[in-house]
């Protein structure tokens, strides 16, 4: 039916192929089609097949296209396309898939070409599909009008958006609902189509947000056609309101321009807003971790800065509430001098709107609570109407507190103050770590009263004998550096226990070892001559020795036990020098002040330091560079001064570290440098190549409590130690010369001998 002149078998193949193909001339005049060709391009046998053999029958809107790639072809080439769009004879849009190649007669000549096609429409509907239904809305709203919202017209809006993932749907401009795809019912719980149209635009939202969508959003699209937004929906079987990216617009007549249908294209947001609330508790919980820990270190550093009490209680207070957002913080003090004993409110911070507690306050109103703090035991209440105390419940009531939590504090002279946090609004269970927070804040003011009490005990010196204001600053000073001296001095004299018993305790079983070592290796060496001894007077071992040498290589060992002794040895005198080193820093062995080598006591500390100076994955190694001059032995107090190079060659160290960190410094080095002046006095200077100190924190270097380094890192003692150790013990002095960007270097100069020389 559809060739001439073929076989019957090729016409059955053409007629019942699923592939569109087709054979044309070098004309391109059709030779043969299949009867898929034809239905896809709306052609008929009659008007096709043997009739006008003009190309232009191909695809009229793409003929002279179509002719190139049948010439190309012709000349032996195969040509292809995954996806061409192409406008039918009816005037539909498609895209075809295509081939063609030529076809050889039996002369081997080109006969002409054959056109493979196929339809690949629905793969680039899918691609595209959004830009398509925003089309499709735009193609139903110049339709409307004419065909009236017919069935037809709604089933083929379903059927170019059913698959969207989001939310789409229309509805009359009074609300009620006309269409919604299938990923709207699952988003909102409709089961039905049925269901859904008994629905109205005020269903889908909760009753909370109805005014908000009267007010904001249909005015919007009413007056502009759209509003776009985030907003929520209000699933229908659990009531959960689901957040969504909100896009409502109008559809319009295209003739006439007027409103006749609402539509939204609405995006389901949950996943992005648990991800955006998972990120916000996150990144609160971190500034609350932040907050909390700037609340620890402002008050560390306002006792190590002042010893105004009542500054320090203020910010104390204030930081507190303002950190666990409560209605009221407070400090008070118990009273003893009072009958009957009170708690005195001095400081407070609290609700604008909520009365003053500032005053004394009965202890028995209070009520037993108040052994509790004597006790140093701290009252935490969620739920006042849970306490069982029955006369504190009554007096939080009366005062309309609903939670309350309170913290004890107790000074070195045994006073007795409290944190008081209350809540008035409604319940608030307090957690562990508001807890452990306030624990912290409490061991901060209870520093801060000690040293305030401190300082007070000497302004009342002052006030009673102003004949000797200057003795009294002394003390004070004096009063300060002994606090810093009581832990140092304790840490440091345990230090200096513990290393001469670790050294006492290591020298004796290694003297044993080393002492024994000779007398092995003698012994070693005997038994090995013997053992050759034997080899030569009986060279034919039992078949029983052959088999023991072969089991423990006895050659290797002949030949490998020497080493071992030799680095047995060797391991034996590198331990001896390093227990030898501990002894001489700690310098418990001697008399407190004696005559001394000081390049003895600064190679023990080094020697104490290796470790840190030894190169290291992110460190290079600290290079020691030695100009001892000739000093005599001199009188000091040994140990305390190995404990002034420790110090100063630690602080050395890290300045270096930290330039490395801080890439200004690429070779660290550390000079070390002796000799006599000409008062007759030592200096020993320990200069570092680091970044430098800044001429404001040199001049408070020797300052008690003052640190450069992190909180927890630096206590601010050891340069502050170090200065009282050289000039209040040896009468000499401490320099410190620095130059930004050119290092540190640290100069100690003390006299050969001290007034209280011991010979």
């Amino acid at each position: 039916m559809h060739t001439q002149n073929i076989p019957e078998l090729l016409q059955l193949f053409l007629e019942h192929t699923p592939v569109a193909v087709a054979m044309f001339d070098r004309e391109m005049g059709y030779i043969a089609a299949s009867r898929k060709w034809l239905t896809n391009n709306g052609y008929s046998e009659s008007n096709l097949i043997g009739s006008c053999s003009c190309h232009c029958q191909v695809f009229p809107n793409f003929a002279l296209e179509w002719k190139n790639i049948h010439d190309r072809c012709l000349t032996g080439l195969t040509e292809r396309c995954e996806a061409q769009k192409l406008v039918q004879v009816d005037g539909t849009v498609d895209w075809l898939k295509w081939e063609c190649c030529p076809w050889y007669g039996k002369d081997g000549e080109v006969g002409g070409t054959i056109f493979l096609t196929e339809v690949v429409t629905a793969v680039k509907d899918t691609e595209d599909k959004l830009q398509q239904a925003e089309a499709e809305l735009q193609r139903y709203q110049e339709q409307l009008e004419d065909y009236k919202k017919t069935e037809e017209e709604r089933q083929n809006f379903v059927s170019l958006v059913e698959n969207s993932s989001d939310f789409i749907a229309i509805a009359t401009l009074d609300g009620k609902t006309l269409y919604i795809n299938e990923a709207g019912q699952k988003l909102v719980g409709v089961e039905t189509q049925e269901e859904y149209l008994n629905t109205t635009i005020a269903n889908y939202h909760a009753d909370e947000d109805l005014p908000f969508v009267g007010e904001n959003i249909f005015p919007a699209v009413t007056q502009e056609g759209r509003w776009q937004g985030e907003f929520r929906f209000r699933h229908f079987k659990t009531g959960a309101l689901i957040p969504i990216e909100y896009n409502v617009f109008t559809l319009k007549n295209q003739k006439t321009g007027q409103p006749i249908a609402f539509a939204t294209v609405t995006r389901d947001i949950s996943t992005r807003k648990q991800a955006e609330e998972a990120l916000r508790q996150s990144e609160a919980k971190f500034r609350e971790l932040a907050r909390r820990e700037q609340l620890i270190n402002i008050l560390a550093s306002q006792i190590r800065e002042s010893l105004d009490l009542d500054r320090v209680l203020e910010t104390a207070i204030l930081e507190i509430r303002d950190l666990l957002q409560i209605d009221r913080c407070s400090f008070s003090w118990f009273k003893t001098d009072t009958e009957p004993y009170a708690w005195e409110t001095l400081k407070e911070s609290k609700h604008s709107e909520l009365p003053s507690l500032l005053g004394c306050h009965p202890a028995n109103k209070i009520g037993p609570v108040t052994q509790m703090f004597l006790n140093q035991e701290i009252l935490k209440i969620d739920d006042v109407e849970k306490f069982d105390e029955p006369i504190h419940r009554k007096f939080l009531k009366r005062l309309g507190i609903k939670s309350e939590i309170v913290l004890p504090i107790k000074t070195r002279s045994g006073q007795i103050g409290v944190i008081v946090c209350g809540h008035w609004q409604k319940i608030r269970p307090w957690t562990q770590d508001e807890v452990e927070l306030l624990e912290a804040v409490v061991d901060q003011l209870a520093i801060a009263i000690n040293q305030a009490e401190l300082y007070a005990h000497s302004q009342q010196a002052t006030l009673t004998a102003t004949q000797q204001t200057q003795q009294i600053e002394l003390t004070l000073t004096e009063l300060k550096r002994t606090q810093t001296q009581l832990v140092q001095s304790e840490k440091m004299s345990s230090l200096g226990q513990l290393v001469a018993g670790v050294a006492h305790e290591i020298n004796n079983p290694v003297n044993f070892i080393y002492g024994n070592l000779t007398h092995a290796n003698q012994y070693s060496e005997d038994l090995l001559k013997l053992l050759k001894l034997y080899q030569q007077e009986y060279p034919q071992p039992t078949n029983e020795i052959r088999e023991k040498i072969d089991a423990i290589d006895l050659d290797f060992l002949i030949s490998d036990l020497p080493k071992i002794m030799g680095s047995m040895k060797v391991g034996s005198e590198r331990i001896r020098e390093i227990v030898q080193s501990l002894r001489t820093f700690s310098r418990l062995d001697e008399a407190e002040m004696k005559k001394v080598d000081i390049h003895e006591g600064i190679e023990s500390t080094l020697m104490i330091l290796q470790h840190r100076l030894k190169s290291k994955p992110e460190y290079p190694a600290i290079e020691i560079i030695r100009n001892y001059g000739s000093l005599p032995q001199v009188i000091c107090y040994a140990g305390q001064l190995n404990q002034v190079f420790m110090n100063l060659l630690s602080n050395a160290i890290d300045a270096l570290e930290d330039g490395i960190e801080k890439g200004k410094v690429s070779n660290p080095t550390i000079n070390i440098a002796t000799q006599i002046s000409e008062n007759n006095h030592i200096i020993i200077s320990i200069a570092d190549n680091g970044i430098g100190i800044e001429p404001e924190i040199k001049k408070r270097l020797f300052d008690p409590f003052f640190t450069t380094k992190p909180v927890g890192v630096g206590t601010g003692l050891g340069l502050s130690i170090s200065y009282q150790i050289v000039v209040d013990r040896h009468g000499g002095e401490l320099h410190c010369n620095s130059e930004l960007g050119k290092g540190t270097e640290f100069a100690i100069e003390i006299p050969m001998s001290q007034i209280a020389d011991i010979e």
